[in-house]
């Protein structure tokens, strides 16, 4: 007959049995994590505890050809914050009246994915030292707000050049996509336009790190390796601070005058000064311009917008080489050389230039811009009086000869060309011809002809 012990000793057997199973369980999967796996949980571990945050670089100045610096560096206090900030709408509700800046771009900055998971965000630039002082006073009352120091363009001369170097700014998506840097983030400045969009590799410099242990919330807990970014590097230009002055002072004073004269729409224009010698840009001007230093605390919707609207005239436009225009009477001097080059005149010739010219007959008749001249004029005279009617004749017999000798020419001395010179956007320009016409004309068959006062026009630009 069992007794009750024979009962227990079974269930302990079976309890026995259950408890080996489980401990042999749990030593097994301990040998496949710590013997099988053991590197790669460690990896996993220390990714867990070890980050490392990129340090910016000071970009570089950007001199004139004296070596007059057009754009600097400030050193500027900056309020930071860690993203978990975010959590806290009452401590956000005060920092934005701390720092004015309305609660709802702190939230967006908070939240930006540009920037590294522990990196701290800048919620405001150049702060003034009233403000730093109180955070730092009160930092009880600002949990996850640091006072931090950084550099941003000085521009000494204000708007000088200001199509001529630039602006900086958050790298966009599509930067970010193109560049062959390495160690680029989402969060970087860079030069989004002139001098410093084309040599950003130059004057971005070379970042630092920091290599940090952080505990199970993301926390910082010390630093465990640093390197100290490095300063990009300086480029001269061949631009002249005096000459670029005076440069858009005439340009503005030129648009001033035409308003004076009933050109009441002249708001725009550009103004260059070459060195004849080496070709070099002495001063580069266009109208209407902008304030680069707008950019570096990031520009507001509306101000993007405003300066690229068609009321404010696009002022971000270099007009100096981003707008073709029709060269005007300057060209004439293109025309006396290629027709002097073909043989359509000589220096000697004199042509009789009336008033009103009717080379083409009187359908397609043409005033010469002084409505009251009728003389004869050698080349050297037509050049000095820019007389129109000399030059209508000149075209006409280019015209008369064939294969388009005067665009073949205008192509050879550098129209309808790039000049690769070292800003973005240059626009090539258009010498036209038949086949342009044509192409252009494409839905109007009417219009795709190249007709004799096509070439006449042409040749007083």
């Amino acid at each position: 007959m069992n007794t009750f012990r024979d009962h227990l000793r079974g269930r302990f057997a079976v309890l026995g049995v259950v408890v080996l199973v489980v401990l042999g369980g749990l030593a097994a999967q301990l040998w496949s994590m710590q013997i099988l796996n053991g590197a790669t949980f460690v990896a996993a571990a220390n990714s867990n505890r070890i980050r490392q945050v990129s340090l910016p670089a000071v970009r570089g100045r950007v001199l004139d050809d004296k070596g007059r610096p057009l754009v600097t560096n400030r050193p500027v206090m900056v309020v930071n914050a860690l993203a978990t900030v975010a959590q806290d709408t009452t401590l956000v509700a005060r920092l934005s009246q701390v720092i004015d800046v309305p609660v709802p771009e702190i939230q967006k900055r908070l939240a930006s994915y540009k920037v590294q998971p522990l990196a701290p965000r800048t919620l405001r630039v150049d702060v003034p030292m009233t403000t730093a002082a109180y955070i730092v006073e009160h930092a009880p009352e600002f949990p996850g707000i640091t006072i931090g120091d950084s550099a941003v363009r000085q521009y000494p001369y204000g708007s000088l050049a200001a199509h001529v170097l630039g602006y900086t700014g958050e790298i966009s998506e599509q930067q970010l996509a193109s560049t062959a840097t390495s160690g680029t983030t989402p969060s970087d400045i860079v030069g989004k336009a002139g001098v410093e969009a084309y040599y950003d590799s130059v004057l971005e410099g070379e970042k630092g790190y920091e290599t940090l242990e952080v505990d199970n919330m993301g926390h910082v807990r010390s630093v465990l390796d640093q390197g100290p970014p490095r300063a990009g590097l300086d480029i001269e230009l061949t631009i002249d601070k005096d000459v670029q002055a005076v440069a858009e002072k005439a340009l503005a004073d030129a648009m001033t005058e035409a308003h004076h004269i009933n050109f009441t729409k002249a708001h725009a224009g550009a103004a260059v000064v070459l060195d004849v010698h080496t070709g070099a840009v002495i001063a580069m001007a266009s109208a209407p311009t902008y304030d680069p230093s707008s950019f570096l605390n990031g520009i507001s919707d509306a101000e993007w917008k405003s300066l690229n609207a068609t009321s404010s005239d696009y002022p971000l436009n270099n007009r100096a080489i981003m707008a073709s225009y029709p060269p005007g009477s300057t060209f004439k001097a293109v025309v006396s050389m290629a027709a002097l080059q073909d043989n359509v005149i000589t220096a000697g010739t004199s042509i009789y230039c009336p008033a009103h010219w009717m080379g083409l007959g009187k359908q397609w008749a043409k005033w010469n811009w002084d409505h009251t001249t009728n003389r004869s004029y050698s080349l050297i005279g037509a050049i000095e009086q820019s007389n129109d009617s000399f030059f209508y004749e000149v075209g006409k017999r280019f015209y008369q000869k064939p294969g388009e000798k005067l665009q073949a020419f205008a192509r050879s001395v550098g129209f309808g060309k790039s000049l690769g010179i070292d800003l973005s956007g240059e626009a090539p320009g258009r010498v036209p011809d038949a086949a342009w016409k044509k192409a252009f004309n494409q839905n109007y068959p009417e219009y795709q002809q190249w007709l004799p006062g096509d070439t006449v026009n042409m040749a007083i630009g």
